[in-house]
This record gives structure tokens, C-alpha cells and sequence, in this order.
């Protein structure tokens, strides 16, 4: 694996893993995709999810969980345990995202880290998260009533950026 190209989902590993894996669930091409991703997904795992402090789907932590999200999708991955991440991998990614979350720190891709946690706390296929489920996590009201905005630049805008959203993680 190339060091000089970047790992970010703007223009860099993790955009090409995205699409690979993309392509091969639509049957767009054939062959073992985690023999494929294999070295990318330990890369992956290199990263301290503690230690990021950028959040953006593009450059930051978001594109990494974006990246994780498509590679846990393959219910046949699932069921034959080909799960490509440590446990304690993906724990540190769910308390990240969390925080992330619970400080509202999101930047542009809440439904990203919200999904993530949503599977993580399930455990099971992953569904793109509703605004119901929005509401309901820890910290949610605590998050709402620190922003009093309730314009498009607040609560509001939250809302409707997640709904807006929902098509493209329907498409992964």
C-alpha cells in the first residue's frame, strides 16, 4: 500500500476502499473483498480514535467511520464472522463517536456517527437512523437545550441537514 497516497475520504485510501466495497455489493465486480481491504483495514486500525480532533465526513474522523460503516454492511460478512475490525477497535470508535455526538461536534455527517453508534449499540443490520432515533440518544435534550437556535443554523438545521441526508445513506 502506497504511503504517499492519504488516508481521508475526500481523495485519499478510504474513498477507495468506500468504493470497492461499493462495487462489490452491487455486483459491479467479483473477488474476496476483505483479502482485498485486508491491509487497508489494518491501517484503519492504526489510527487512536482518542487522539483525532477533526470531525468532517472528507478529511476527518467522520470519513473514517464512513469507511468502517460500508465494510460492516455484508449481512454474509457478518454471518461468517468476517468481521474486519477488532472489538476494541470498533469500542473506541462508538465511545468517539459519542462524544462527538453528546458535544455536538459533528461538523458536516451527524447521521454518520449516529448510525455507528446505533450499530454498535445493536449490534445488528445496520438501518439508516431516523430523526426519532436522533432524539432519543443520551444527551440529545441536553444538546438541544444548549442551542437555543432554533433557525436553520440550529436545531432546526440539524434536523432538517439529517433528513436531507437519508438518500444518500440509503446508497451507502
Amino acid at each position: 500500500m502506497s504511503e504517499n497516497i492519504p488516508l481521508n475520504f475526500a481523495d485519499g485510501l478510504l474513498e477507495i476502499g468506500w468504493g470497492i466495497k461499493y462495487l462489490s455489493l452491487h455486483k459491479f465486480i467479483s473477488g474476496d473483498v476483505n483479502k482485498i481491504l485486508s491491509d487497508l483495514n489494518l491501517k484503519v486500525m492504526e489510527i487512536s480514535p482518542a487522539r483525532i480532533n477533526r470531525y468532517d465526513l472528507f478529511y476527518g474522523f467522520g470519513g473514517i467511520v464512513r469507511y468502517i460503516l460500508c465494510r460492516l454492511y455484508s449481512e454474509n460478512d457478518r454471518n461468517k464472522g468476517n468481521n474486519p475490525f477488532t472489538p476494541d477497535f470498533l469500542s473506541e470508535v462508538y465511545n468517539k463517536s459519542k462524544e462527538i455526538i453528546e458535544n455536538g461536534k459533528h461538523n458536516n455527517c451527524p447521521e454518520t456517527y449516529i448510525e455507528y453508534i446505533l450499530y454498535y449499540k445493536n449490534r445488528k443490520d445496520i438501518d439508516p437512523p431516523s430523526v426519532y432515533d436522533i432524539t432519543v440518544l443520551p444527551y440529545w435534550s441536553e444538546y438541544s437545550k444548549r442551542n437555543k437556535d432554533l433557525s436553520l443554523t440550529g436545531v432546526i438545521g440539524f434536523c432538517l441537514e439529517f433528513i436531507a441526508y437519508q438518500p444518500i445513506i440509503n446508497n451507502i
